[in-house]
Parts: C-alpha cells; structure tokens; sequence
C-alpha cells in the first residue's frame, strides 16, 4: 500500500520524541479512539491505567477520504523533511468543544491551554509511531531520557526520588518545596518543562540558568538529578497534575509534588484542586507529596505554610510569580525574601539582552 505523506507541527514532533524514549509510556503512539474518549471521559486508559491528558495527532479534514486503517503516514517537518512515520489504527472526530470542557473546565477563550486546542482540527489519527529523526533542541544537553534519569538513580543507589514540575526561575517558595522533597526523598528530579508556553511566560534559558546556579551555590549536587521535560503546557491545572506525576513515574520518581495550583493559570481552578483529584484518580504509580502553599511570614521573617507558621493573614505575604515577573520586567530587583540575589541578578542580564520572557 502507497504511504500517505502528512506535515505536522513542532507540538506532535516532540510527542513522537516522547513516545520513542518512554516518556509517555505506556502509550506507543498517538492515543486511538477508544484511548481519546477514556482518557476525556474517565482520565483511564483501556486497560485501566490512569492518565489524564490526551495526546492525538490532528490532520486536515480535506484529508479524511484519503485515509484508510492499516496504511502508514510518513510525517513530515517543513523544515527537516521525513521525520516519522504513524501506523493508521484509527481515525476519529472530536468534539471541540465539549471535549475541551471536559478536559479544562473551561470553554474561555482567555484560558491560554483552551485557546489553543480550539484552533485544531477535530479530525485525529491514532496508532503506533516510529521516529527517524530525533527532535532537534538547543537545549538537548538538558533533555534527559528517562532511561538515562533512572540509571542515574540507580548509580546513586536512591531507592526513592521525588519529582518536581515547573515552568519558571527558582524563587524562594520552590526552593522551599524542593528542600521538603529532599527531607523525604533520597534525591530529586528538578525537572522544568521547556515545550511551548503562553506569551510573557520565562524562556527555558532563564529557568535552566537560574537551577544552574541553585546547584553551583546552595543545593546538594549529590542529592540533586536536573534536568528538562520537552513538552508544551497545557495549563490545564488538576488534570495536568496527574500528567505531570505519570510522566515523572516513567523517570523513577516514586514521590511527586504537588502544590497549591499546580499548572495553573489565571483564577481558572481553585486552590488544591490538583491535590484533590490525584486523591481521587489512584493508583497513580507514584506517591503525591501534598504540600500547603508556602508564603513570606513578616512574623517568623522566613518561608512558612499555613501548617508551621501562626493562623494571621496579615502576616502572610504571598511568593508572587507575578510580581516577581514584572519586577525583573521593570530592571527591578525582587526582595530576597522572595528570590536569591543571585538568581536575580542573572535574570536582570537575561532582562537586559530581552531573552527573558517569551513574546
């Protein structure tokens, strides 16, 4: 049978990455429809092993008279030509909309994960993948293989580890979380995400360079795995919480942190709404380290929770991202209670050469 020839996006090239190195296991390949529908409707696969999020490839509707089950699409990249190659196993429509409002809650076009999957084609195509040219990153030095994570581990005879999802420059909240993890843990898996981001949000640059420093100054390099994760936000909050905790599953964590709004953005979810539904989706594979938002005590003059420091509210003051984003916007130093000095000044340089925020 003639192979069929499609051009997909930058988005679905990294997934065929993530297929190939087990990030996404135990899926071998974009998700067939019976896959799709009990990952929106139920957050289980077929055969009944939790995930949450959806991972399809979308293809043009002009194309569906041309598709037929058992041919083999070869994917193309604009740029690099034959990239892979998918085994036609299923083909499906989505419902855009009502699937969305499933998977985030949420319709709003000003939710940044919601705006984007509604500018894809509701026409997928699920099946088994191969890969014939690695997805290419600048920052591959930083992209580590979950085969390579676990054998790190286990040269580091760590019999747990704890994982830790971000998206942003280490400020004093997450150091505070991260030094909890390793209280609990042999070792931690600091693992920033460095796929596509909403607009404003820091460039991987900024993120890798500001733990490059954390590990060079103030934190155990032995206790201490770093490394990147190559997939876009979804900012799909409790949902991708639970995707987050699978994928760091795949890299031998056996904890995983999840915090007060865990993949977040805007008012969209509520607070601790994560750590609610990985309660009520187990067993997820990996144990989920729930911890309480941890903000500035006035009072104690150092980070606290709600758990360890005095029931006032006007002592607290909140760890912004925020703020701390339109501080270094600004060419402003944040407070030190809020991020290390040295962090700072190496995101006030990024600032000043404009490679700190995406555009």
């Amino acid at each position: 049978m003639t192979k069929k020839q499609m051009e997909i996006s930058k988005d679905s090239w990294m997934e065929l990455q993530n297929f190939q190195d087990g990030v996404f296991a135990p899926l071998e390949g974009f998700m067939l429809e019976d896959e799709y529908r009990g990952v929106v409707d139920h957050l289980r696969l077929p055969n009944q092993e939790v995930w949450s999020m959806p991972i399809s490839l979308e293809i043009d509707p002009s194309r569906k008279s041309d598709l037929r089950l058992g041919q083999t699409m070869e994917l193309f990249d604009r740029e690099e030509g034959l990239i892979g190659e998918v085994e036609i196993q299923s083909i499906f429509e989505v419902d855009l909309e009502s699937d969305i409002r499933e998977i985030y809650g949420t319709t709003d076009l000003q939710h940044p994960g919601v705006k984007r999957e509604m500018e894809r084609s509701p026409l997928r195509i699920g099946g088994r993948t191969r890969i014939l040219k690695d997805f290419p990153s600048e920052y591959s030095d930083w992209i580590l293989k979950p085969a390579m994570v676990k054998a790190e581990m286990s040269k580091r005879s760590w019999e747990t580890a704890v994982g830790f999802q971000t998206r942003n420059p280490i400020h004093r909240a997450h150091e505070y979380l991260q030094r909890i993890g390793m209280e609990v843990c042999d070792g931690i898996l600091i693992h920033p995400l460095i796929g596509w981001k909403k607009s404003g949000d820091f460039q991987p640059e900024a993120v890798i360079k500001s733990y490059l420093k954390m590990l060079e100054l103030f934190y155990p390099q032995k206790h201490v795995i770093f490394g990147c994760l190559m997939t876009p936000m979804r900012y799909a909050g409790p949902r991708e919480a639970i995707f987050h905790a699978c994928i760091r599953r795949n890299f031998g964590c056996t904890h995983f942190i999840v915090g007060r709004d865990h993949a977040g953005v805007g008012n969209f979810y509520e607070k601790y709404a994560a750590q609610q539904l990985c309660r009520q989706h187990p067993p997820l594979g990996v144990k989920i380290l729930e911890l309480a938002g941890p903000y500035y005590s006035r009072k104690l003059k150092e980070i606290a929770t709600e758990n360890s420091a005095p029931d006032d509210m006007t002592d607290r003051e909140e760890v912004s991202g925020t703020l701390i984003r339109e501080m270094l916007g600004r060419g402003e130093m944040p407070p030190e209670k809020f991020m290390r000095p040295e962090v700072s000044e190496l995101l006030l340089q990024l600032a000043s050469e404009s490679k700190l925020f995406n555009n």
